[in-house]
């Protein structure tokens, strides 16, 4: 009875084991360079680092009757324009497109010395210190190409100026800090990168056992038709006046989207990623 009993309570503690294992997220406790392709993608995805937001409208397009008649027939589609977050400036992000370059079909048909050189460089990649900066990368995407392109005429139009009084980083204490730094991402339309400064007032923006971090700006809303130069057009919310952004007016009914990074879950051996 009593190696039963042991038999039993090993399998126990074993199966707990695993369902630990299982249940762990591959920034905690896990060597970055253990990570798969698949671990690499989570982080980025899912990990806490990463935010996102979705907006919806719907589209009412004409077709055509199959019938004996031609008549036009109304159908609804919705239109979907989804908007990522993602903290550059936290060490396992960047750990993440390291092991997700490393885990490329193309990088594996590398030759050694280039292999080395890649390696080189992403780890230099890695090992950038953001210095007093926290670093905001900021991608939109849409099936729907019109929305994607109003997106884009959007965000190429913006600039620091016209973006500053409606862009915030809210701190553990609930101050709003204000950008120091708005790019257009390098080679991509849509996408851009926010900077904001790592202390306000004396204090970290993000303190342990304190708020969530947040990041709020100003959106242009879906429409169903193009626009050029930020022209109005139909939004999924109530009509709202130009938005006079930094003095100037971009023209475009714009809405407020939140994104929230939660604290408890950004540590990594101790210390908060951001």
């Amino acid at each position: 009875m009593r190696n039963c009993f042991q038999f039993i309570l090993a399998t126990l503690i074993t199966f707990q084991f695993y369902v630990v294992a299982a249940a762990q997220q591959p920034w905690e406790g896990k060597d970055y360079k253990q990570w798969s392709g698949k671990d690499a993608e989570k982080v980025l995805e899912q990990g806490p680092w990463t935010a996102t937001r979705s907006l919806t409208t719907m589209s009412i397009q004409q077709t055509r009757s199959t019938g004996s008649n031609n008549d036009a027939q109304n159908r609804d589609s919705q239109i979907e324009l989804i908007y990522t977050v993602q903290l550059y400036s936290a060490k396992p992000v960047r750990e993440a497109f390291m092991r997700r370059a490393q885990n490329s079909p193309n990088y594996m048909k590398m030759t050694d010395d280039k292999r080395k050189q890649v390696d080189a460089n992403l780890q230099q990649f890695v090992e950038q210190n953001p210095g007093d900066i926290v670093v905001v990368h900021v991608s939109f995407k849409s099936l729907n190409s019109i929305a994607q392109q109003n997106a884009s005429l959007y965000w190429q139009q913006a600039t620091l100026e016209r973006i500053l009084n409606t862009t915030n980083l809210l701190t553990s204490d609930n101050q709003k800090v204000s950008p120091i730094a708005f790019t257009p991402a390098l080679g991509d339309p849509n996408a851009f990168e926010l900077q904001f400064p790592r202390t306000f007032n004396g204090k970290p923006v993000l303190e342990a056992g304190k708020k969530n971090l947040g990041l709020e700006f100003q959106v242009p809303t879906l429409t169903t038709s193009l626009t050029v130069q930020g022209i109005k057009g139909t939004g999924i919310s109530s009509a709202a006046p130009a938005t006079n952004i930094g003095g100037q007016s971009l023209n475009a009914t714009t809405e407020r989207v939140y994104f929230e990074f939660k604290s408890a879950k950004m540590s990594v051996n101790g210390a908060l990623e951001y």
